[in-house]
């Protein structure tokens, strides 16, 4: 399988993560090829090429329910926007590519350090192989729930909210690492033109795609020094 490590090309904490993360790969066998990922200042732009708009939170200003979705919406406040584009656009790019090569490929986040190899993983269409604890919020509580359930293999992804909060986008944590086929990529990619770009751990849930999974044992964990989708 054919993995991608998202990288800012002109980010020297960036490239110095991604190295890691594809050295850890290494001592598995594993082979992860660099993804210059699509950065702040380019992202708007990038963005509207491929005919796109941002539609958070009225431009992150104000908390408010998506009329196509039902799902709320959120402000992130310290975030820099054009970063969070930018990351979305970079996951987008991967989800193209994903279709062109018509095959199932992993996407890594730079911060993804691997805790053991990668087995044949059989999933439907898009699976998360990271620790969530440190990559989300109820991240630890995430995690917990899946060492106690303790059953190795394919889970569908656990619920983080409850039956009370289901109007929040519950998607992967942080999508630090996924598996992900091209049916499902296409799918992302047509919901981006559907509803518009939001963050993309917010549209990759499970209100808008049920057949989430999770993998466990871990396969990585994310180790973060700093947030490059900050101000």
């Amino acid at each position: 399988m054919k993995a991608f490590v998202i990288t800012l090309k002109d980010n020297e904490y960036s490239n110095k993560v991604a190295d890691r993360c594809i050295e850890s790969a290494a001592k598995f066998g594993l082979v992860v090829e660099k993804f210059y990922g699509v950065d702040r200042e380019d992202a708007k732009q990038f963005m509207y090429d491929e005919g796109l708009e941002w539609t958070w939170a009225n431009n992150d200003t104000e908390i408010m329910m998506c009329e196509k979705t039902g799902l709320r919406m959120h402000p992130y406040g310290s975030t820099d926007i054009r970063a969070k584009i930018g990351c979305s656009m970079s996951h987008y790019s991967l989800w193209k590519k994903c279709v062109e090569l018509d095959e199932a490929i992993l996407i890594l986040e730079h911060d993804s350090v691997f805790l053991q190899a990668l087995p044949e993983v059989e999933f439907n269409g898009i699976c998360m192989i990271n620790d969530p604890n440190g990559a989300t919020r109820k991240g630890s509580q995430w995690s917990n729930q899946m060492k106690a359930r303790g059953t190795e293999g394919v889970h569908p992804k656990t619920w983080i909210t409850n039956e009370n909060e289901r109007h929040i986008p519950d998607g992967l944590a942080g999508n630090s690492a996924y598996l992900i086929n091209p049916w499902a990529a296409q799918e992302l990619i047509n919901k981006f033109h559907e509803i518009g770009v939001w963050p993309n751990d917010a549209t990759m849930c499970q209100q808008l795609f049920p057949y989430l999974e999770e993998y466990y044992p871990f396969i990585t964990k994310p180790i973060q020094g700093k947030s490059t989708t900050l101000t």
